[in-house]
């Protein structure tokens, strides 16, 4: 199988231009560190796809932007076998995959310019597994906090979501994507 991302694209969630910046903080650990903002605040969903299947995150309800996070982190003294580990907000999902030398790095799609309701493409680690990284970034103001303190899309924006989309948004904080 070969590691896809979903191609989102959602106008109940769009209207936003969302900047993302950000640089490695340190080349040698391979640590990317940036951030994610909007003309107001943002939620988003981080997505992991490798050959195994989607995994998604979601962030925190953040007043500023959301932090985004790519670290490579090593499983071998080479560096090569690295465990991905990628997060936007304080949550993040990870994968392993093996890269073709420890001075690898991915490309980073930033600084660029997303829109809230599309999927954001972030990177692809290149390696024994591929990994694709991506997030969907949408205005807070469409979420609302349940019982247990987890956000959710507002009733009115579920309703307009596609089914294969709305539990994400709907439930948990954590999954795997079933397409």
């Amino acid at each position: 199988m070969r590691a896809m991302l979903p191609d989102l694209r959602l106008d109940c969630l769009g209207g936003l231009d969302v900047h993302v910046s950000g640089d490695w903080a340190n080349r040698r650990f391979r640590d990317w560190q940036g951030v994610a903002t909007g003309s107001e605040p943002i939620v988003a969903v981080a997505f992991v796809a490798d050959p195994d299947g989607i995994k998604w995150c979601k962030s925190e309800r953040s007043a500023a932007g959301q932090p985004i996070r790519l670290l490579l982190g090593h499983h071998d003294a080479e560096g090569r076998d690295v465990q991905v580990n990628f997060s936007v907000g304080d949550t993040g999902r990870v994968t392993r995959t093996t890269v073709e030398s420890s001075s690898y790095h991915p490309l980073i799609n930033a600084p660029a310019v997303g829109r809230t309701g599309f999927m954001f493409r972030f990177a692809e680690v290149s390696g024994s597994r591929p990994v694709l990284l991506g997030a969907l970034f949408f205005a807070r103001a469409l979420v609302q906090v349940g019982r247990n303190g987890l956000w959710h899309v507002r009733k009115e924006v579920a309703e307009l979501l596609p089914e294969s989309v709305g539990g994400v948004l709907t439930h948990g904080r954590t999954g795997v994507w079933a397409v």
